[in-house]
């Protein structure tokens, strides 16, 4: 199927549908997304991040992305670089790694992007978390990690154009 047969998505629709679901402009928004699942995008991964600011004030929400790194998991710790290491789970999480002003959380596997109001005391922290065991070791989900923060702040979890079976914080309630 070319693009000229998807469906075409504007970034209005984005933002009509956030606003349907009830985000409201200080909230924390969590969201897994697939942007080929979505139909054609006008504007691309760059008008879906812009949909969620526009509904999302800066000034007090918050968008949260999975930037996670899995393709080299064996050698992660010698491979990771919190600024050049790109996100492996789609175009818009790594869109939102090098928007300007997003923030990532250091850990070599299981990082997050955010941007607004509270994204700096989301993603710090995340290389010293701790107490939570799991096969990505303890920071990956621990005490201090942004997944944590995510839970306690009880964010609003979003899927575009992908469904729950990959929903990270899943791997949080396991090693809890």
């Amino acid at each position: 199927m070319d693009n000229s047969e998807k469906m075409v998505v504007t970034r209005e629709e984005i933002e009509g549908a956030l606003r349907k679901v009830g985000l409201q402009p200080a909230d924390i928004a969590f969201m897994h997304s697939s942007l080929s699942s979505m139909g054609w995008v006008e504007g691309g991964a760059e008008a879906v991040i812009e949909a969620f600011l526009n509904v999302l004030d800066p000034e007090q929400g918050t968008l949260v992305l999975p930037t996670l790194c899995q393709k080299d998991k064996e050698r992660r710790f010698e491979t990771w670089d919190i600024s050049t290491s790109s996100s492996d789970v789609g175009r818009v999480t790594e869109t939102l790694r090098l928007w300007p002003g997003a923030l990532r959380s250091d850990h070599p596997t299981h990082s997050v992007a955010a941007l607004g109001a509270r994204a700096e005391e989301i993603t710090a922290g995340h290389a010293t978390a701790h107490g939570r065991p799991s096969p990505w070791g303890p920071a990956a989900f621990g005490i201090g990690s942004p997944w944590e923060k995510l839970y306690e702040l009880n964010a609003h979890y979003l899927f575009l154009g992908t469904s729950t079976s990959c929903a990270t914080i899943g791997h949080f309630a396991q090693a809890e």
